[in-house]
């Protein structure tokens, strides 16, 4: 079942585990994520980033991890398991499969590749990543190729994909 994918945990202290469903988690990014861009009339795309951004945790690994993490109070291995990319990678297949065809399929693209740093980079404690540094490569599609290369976290998206889709 979806809704028994751990979004979010907190040791409480008496010891207790208080959990946020990943489900509840999402939908409530989204939620608030429209209500804080609506002054800026873009309520939709930020919702779209709010329910994407942490679409990785629907991976077992990821699973397996907040639940030993929190059941051990040990945060060594905070970061260790990538879940971010996940949705942005969701993001860029959606557009791929649905407008390739379309005569402004490049422009949802670039709309795609915006919200798809927002969601790589929100826990980057540094912003976004660049588009092109110094050296003239891009981090941001190397991110992509990278995640695109690994067959590990293609099999893994396949599952993703699935679990969101009967979230919805």
């Amino acid at each position: 079942m979806v809704g028994n994918f751990i979004g979010h945990t907190k040791k409480l202290k008496n010891n207790t585990i208080e959990t946020q469903s990943l489900r509840d988690h999402l939908l409530n990014t989204q939620k608030y994520a429209e209500k804080y861009a609506s002054d800026l009339s873009l309520e939709h795309v930020a919702g779209l980033a709010g329910i994407l951004h942490d679409l990785g945790k629907y991976q077992s690994k990821f699973q397996e991890y907040i639940i030993e993490s929190t059941r051990k109070g040990d945060q060594s291995k905070k970061g260790s398991i990538d879940h971010s990319s996940f949705g942005a990678i969701f993001l860029r297949d959606f557009i791929s499969e649905n407008f390739s065809e379309k005569e402004n399929y490049y422009d949802f693209l670039d709309f795609g590749g915006i919200l798809e740093n927002a969601i790589f980079s929100h826990h980057n404690y540094l912003g976004l990543k660049d588009y092109i540094n110094p050296d003239l490569m891009s981090p941001f599609l190397n991110r992509i190729e990278k995640f695109k290369d690994d067959e590990e976290k293609k099999r893994q998206l396949k599952n993703v994909k699935s679990y969101f889709t009967r979230m919805l």
